[in-house]
């Protein structure tokens, strides 16, 4: 449960999905981060009763169900998972990062150099992350759901993506 007298560093800490809520809200979780989300609310003219609903609701569907057990999947159901789940975050979460970061790196970079450090981190991450997600999707995930798998493909795709 979110609680209005917590910082909103503490909630970005704990919770990164409510990062983009707070910035669509114009809410710094950086420079001013210290502030309550009550205070920075006020600040705002944000309803902090909608706006804790808000990111509630964005934590509740970031968890996954405990109750699922991916092993217990088919290959078709399991490889959906893997899209909706871990790709669709993936491909919002790292176009968001990356500006953050660049931003970040821009505005406190001088006063700490290992901000540049992070935000080259952070680029080249995307940038290799991002066709992976790509590859894996276009054609090893169809190799998979063939209905005659050929092994070499699987086999030459797998090891160029764990290489």
């Amino acid at each position: 449960m979110l609680d209005p007298h917590q910082t909103v560093a503490n909630v970005v800490l704990n919770h990164s999905e409510c990062a983009q809520i707070f910035q669509r809200h114009r809410i710094d979780f950086c420079c001013r981060g210290d502030m309550s989300i009550e205070a920075a609310t006020k600040e705002k003219g944000v309803d902090t009763e909608a706006l804790i609903a808000e990111l509630a609701a964005a934590i509740a569907e970031r968890r996954e169900d405990p109750a699922s057990d991916p092993r217990l999947l088919s290959t078709a159901d399991l490889l959906t998972h893997i899209v909706s789940k871990h790709h669709e975050y993936l491909r919002k979460a790292l176009p968001f990062a990356r500006t953050l970061a660049v931003k970040v790196s821009r505005v406190h970079g001088d006063h700490n150099p290992k901000l540049r450090e992070l935000e080259v981190a952070v680029v080249e991450l995307a940038d290799a992350l991002l066709p992976h997600l790509d590859a894996e999707e276009q054609t090893l995930f169809p190799a998979l759901l063939a209905n005659e798998v050929h092994r070499s493909l699987v086999a030459r795709e797998l090891g160029s993506m764990q290489g």
